[in-house]
Formats: structure tokens, sequence, C-alpha cells
């Protein structure tokens, strides 16, 4: 994690992403504009690509569905392309903030290609910028990051830590989050029940989530 986070920091990306006040403000604090901003910020600081687009829209939408709790509509992807220039207008307020912090990062991302179709042949496969492998790594550290922050958050209204670890750890990474990934499938899915019914295994990771806070 704090190899992640001095990467992120190398290139401009801030390294525990967090909604500026200023930023929550020009957004009107709503709350999934909000949400969607902070994972701006986490994107463009992440290598991998979404495939043939700029922002990964598909993964958003199932996070938009958990803070607003509405269910998906049919164009739900233009109305998270509408918001995703709304939030970026607010950054733009703030010029040298947005070079620094969105558009800096983001230039360092590898740029996706789009294969040329061969003549007389069959259409030919999309170039792998990106390992599976490697989308994985950065999707886990995405949620790593999310799950900090709500750790973070939880410890600041006076949790326990015994309780709130366990209890974001169970939702950040829970099935569907896992089945998102590339390599869904592996012996990874059941690693999370598998390491919270284990005493030692919960100990160690709340031990290890406070020293990353502490940080």
């Amino acid at each position: 994690m704090d190899a992640h986070r001095k990467r992120r920091g190398a290139i401009g990306a801030l390294q525990r992403p967090r909604l500026p006040g200023w930023l929550d403000d020009a957004l009107g604090r709503d709350p999934w504009l909000g949400e969607l901003a902070v994972q701006i910020l986490l994107w463009v600081g992440v290598p991998a690509t979404a495939g043939g687009e700029l922002w990964p829209l598909a993964g958003w939408a199932a996070r938009r569905a958990e803070v607003t709790g509405k269910p998906a509509v049919h164009d739900l992807r233009d109305t998270l392309d509408r918001e995703v220039r709304t939030v970026l207008a607010a950054m733009r307020t703030r010029p040298k903030w947005y070079t620094a912090h969105v558009e800096r990062p983001l230039g360092h991302k590898r740029a996706p290609v789009a294969p040329m179709p061969a003549e007389n042949s069959a259409e030919l496969s999309p170039l792998e910028l990106v390992r599976p492998h490697e989308v994985e790594d950065a999707r886990l550290t995405a949620l790593a990051e999310q799950a900090l922050r709500a750790i973070e958050a939880r410890l600041g209204r006076g949790q326990d830590p015994a309780t709130a670890v366990p209890a974001v750890v169970r939702v950040v990474f829970g099935a569907g989050a896992l089945e998102a990934l590339p390599h869904s499938g592996s012996p990874r899915d059941d690693w999370l029940a598998t390491a919270l019914a284990d005493d030692a295994r919960l100990d160690r990771i709340v031990a290890t989530v406070l020293a990353l806070l502490a940080h």
C-alpha cells in the first residue's frame, strides 16, 4: 500500500484522495457527485485503462446504485457521462489543483489503441495494453483505498476498531466486488469468509489497518 501511494504521488495523483470542502460545496454537497469526485481522483492514479474508454463507467454504475439507492436506468451510461463532466467542470474552477491532481496523473495512463480491421480476414483481437493481473491489482488497490476511508470515518465517530474494520471489509470486499474482477473464480474468492472467521487473522487485519491509518 505504501509503495502504491508513493507511485501515485510521483505522478501527481493524491495518495489518499478525499473530497475537498470547496469541491463538495461546488457540487452542491450531493453525496453521489462527491463520491464520484473521489472515484475520479482514485482512478487518475491507477495505471490500468478502462478498455477503449477514459473512465470506468461500468464499475461506477454499481457504486452509483449503492450510494443513491436508485436502480439503474436505461440511459445510465449517458447519465454517468454527464455527471463526470459536471464533476470535472467543478474541479476546473481551481485550474492549478486540477492540472496537478487530475490532468497530470491522467496523462500518465497508457493510451488505449483501437485495433485496425484487417482486409479479407476476421476482425483482429483487441491489443491488450494491461495484463489481467495488473487490472485486478489496480481494482483491489482502489477497493483498499475505499475501505480505509470508510474505516477512518467510522473510527472518527468513535466505533471500536474490532467492529468497524470487519464490517467495512465485508461490505467493500464482498462477493459483488470480487465478481467484478478479471480473475473471479480463483481461490481468492473465498478468502473473506475464511479470514474473518479466524480470530488471529482478523486481529492482524485490524492491526494492519490501524498502522496504515497512523501514517
